[in-house]
């Protein structure tokens, strides 16, 4: 399977380590340069290792240090989503990479697929809906987004509501996990958790006994539980 590090997730920055053989993708660079930086050296790594770089949205938490990553690496190792484009095939090595675009109000917002030989990895943040039929992809892992409880926004004002509903919560999570085929999958992350409105321990659970998959939740500062 693909080794998975998280470097940051949730609003105050988004950063990712996806590992697999001698492969290194970074997928987002929403913290500080030299934060990047020490945590590949944490991992033996530096950023001449790293194979490609993945960017979900330009959204600073997602994107902060994008350029000085891009100015290193070059443009040919290096993907931002732009606009809203169907979808968009590339080989990183022996993974094969598909973008597909993914609805997150206005802006312009892409989820990926990783896959090689073995093992086909899904990665989705920052979005309400993905409107693909993703069925015929048996996901080995999933790294998706769960925003927030439906429980603790019950009180927002719209204005706030229509904000965080541009994001998935745990409903929708289930909505869209009931959608794929799960019968390869080992392991589901949670990601980019609200602090404020989130539930880490009633989210895992949810998810970890509905579906009988294992489930880990990324951490703010980094780390996985």
């Amino acid at each position: 399977m693909f080794d998975i590090k998280c470097f940051a997730t949730g609003s105050s920055g988004n950063s990712y380590l996806i590992s697999k053989g001698k492969s290194h993708i970074l997928i987002e660079c929403g913290i500080p340069y030299n934060k990047l930086i020490t945590n590949l050296s944490l991992n033996g790594l530096s950023l001449n290792d790293i194979d490609y770089c993945l960017v979900s949205h330009k959204h600073r938490d997602h994107n902060l240090c994008f350029n000085e990553v891009n100015k290193l690496l070059g443009n040919d190792k290096c993907f931002i989503t732009q606009e809203n484009e169907p979808t968009i095939n590339f080989n990183i090595g022996s993974i094969k990479v598909l973008a597909i675009s993914v609805n997150h109000g206005s802006e312009p917002c892409s989820a990926f697929i990783l896959s090689d030989d073995e093992d086909t990895l899904l990665f989705a943040t920052d979005f309400m809906e993905i409107e693909w039929n993703l069925k015929n992809f048996k996901f080995t892992q999933i790294m998706i987004e769960c925003n927030y409880y439906e429980k603790y926004i019950d009180d927002l004002s719209p204005k706030e509501k229509r904000q965080i509903n541009t994001h998935l919560g745990l409903n929708g999570l289930i909505i869209h996990l009931d959608s794929f085929d799960l019968s390869r999958c080992k392991e589901i992350y949670l990601i980019h958790l609200s602090r404020k409105y989130s539930d880490e321990m009633i989210m895992k659970a949810t998810i970890e006994t509905k579906y009988k998959i294992k489930t880990y939740v990324c951490q703010e500062n980094g780390g996985i539980k």
